[in-house]
Parts: structure tokens; sequence; C-alpha cells
């Protein structure tokens, strides 16, 4: 089965990198490890796995967002208590 494009990204995804949306950059998907955190607008808005993630980024349309590196210097506190 071919994987999506939204899925390869999310695959490639390192946790020194965010799926930022190209017009929303307040709207990003960050990755621990274990799961995939969906931020918008400041908020934490799901703690999920990767295919809640793959259907987040094809709903907002894959073409419009891209692999950039983290600019958080320090992780969530949400994530220390997660790992």
């Amino acid at each position: 089965m071919k994987k999506s494009k939204a899925k390869i990204m999310l695959d490639n995804l390192t946790k020194n990198q965010i799926l930022q949306h190209k017009k929303e950059k307040d709207f990003y998907i960050e990755y621990d490890g274990g799961y995939f955190i969906i931020n918008r607008n400041g908020k934490i808005i799901a703690v999920d796995g990767i295919e809640f993630a793959e259907t987040v980024v094809k709903h907002h349309d894959t073409k419009n967002w891209q692999i950039v590196e983290s600019p958080f210097t320090k992780r969530h506190s949400l994530l220390s208590i997660i790992l």
C-alpha cells in the first residue's frame, strides 16, 4: 500500500522538528518519539498517534504543511509528564 504524503512527512519528523502549517504559523505538530502533539493558537488540542495526525494534515490540505526546525529550546511540560 502506498503511503500518503502526509504520512511520509509525519514518519520523517524528528524531535528537533515540527510540521507547521504554512499560513497559520501557530498551528503545528510535534513528535516526542511516541506521540504526535497537535498545537493550535498556543494550546495543545490533541496528543495522539500517527493516524490522527495524518487525518489533521490531510483535512487542512497536505500541501499547506512544511517540516521546519523546532523553534523551541525546551519541550512542553506535558511531554515530561508523558515520558
